[in-house]
């Protein structure tokens, strides 16, 4: 039988953002203190994921190059390098004395620099009074803008569409900029507390992990296509 990849996919997502969005949303923060923070099981998850897809892509190099270009395989794998080490940096904190006064958490990393944080509508005094207005920061329009272009690359870059996702999995690829903002307004209203806040940030990080992850075995699927699945694999 054959296997539909797409679809296989897209139900996984769904089933994965329904059960997202209960535990976050309806389970009680107590029952979900295994799950959350740096050592919790959803950060070790997204290591895993992002070191399968290193891997996997490595695997697969040469046919990847011949397809999509040298240089664009090796940006997007630094890239993953990149989130892998994004990921891993709270292991840095307090070791440079020189980060302290750029990165709230005191660590060597990018996601966490102070300016990140700053609203981008601070210095507007008609519209920085507007409900939810100051939630728009430049951490936060950051996200949605790479996120955008990540998920919709595609469409306009067409010589560069190894650096985008897929188009059957580009709806669900601005899921994370939208909880973002919608999250931090229902923690605002006192609906979800800070522990379900941040375990939600967490478990749609590993979102975007998946569908990365599905992302870079449909563009290997789609190589091989004419061969079967177990000689693509194994």
């Amino acid at each position: 039988m054959k296997i539909n990849f797409n679809k296989l996919f897209l139900i996984i997502l769904s089933i994965y953002l329904f059960a997202s969005y209960f535990i976050i949303f309806k389970v009680e923060s107590k029952f979900t203190g295994i799950l959350n923070g740096d050592l919790g099981v959803i950060e070790l998850i997204q290591n895993i994921v992002l070191i399968l897809i290193i891997f996997v892509s490595l695997k697969f190099r040469k046919k990847l190059v011949s397809k999509y270009t040298k240089i664009v395989f090796y940006i997007k794998t630094i890239i993953f390098l990149v989130f892998l080490y994004e990921e891993n940096s709270f292991l840095t904190e307090g070791l440079f004395d020189f980060i302290k006064n750029h990165n709230y958490q005191n660590e060597l990393n990018i996601h966490n620099l102070n300016f990140m944080l700053y609203p981008i509508f601070n210095n507007f005094p008609i519209l920085k009074n507007l409900i939810f207005i100051d939630d728009i920061t430049v951490y936060r329009v950051s996200i949605f803008a790479i996120f955008f272009i990540t998920g919709f690359g595609q469409f306009v870059f067409k010589k560069f569409e190894y650096l985008f996702i897929e188009k059957f999995l580009s709806p669900f690829f601005l899921t994370y900029p939208i909880f973002l903002y919608f999250s931090h307004g229902q923690y605002k209203a006192n609906r979800i507390d800070l522990i379900s806040l941040k375990l939600g940030f967490e478990m749609f990080e590993l979102f975007i992990y998946l569908i990365f992850f599905f992302d870079t075995i449909t563009k290997i699927y789609n190589i091989y296509k004419n061969k079967k699945i177990k000689n693509l694999l194994f």
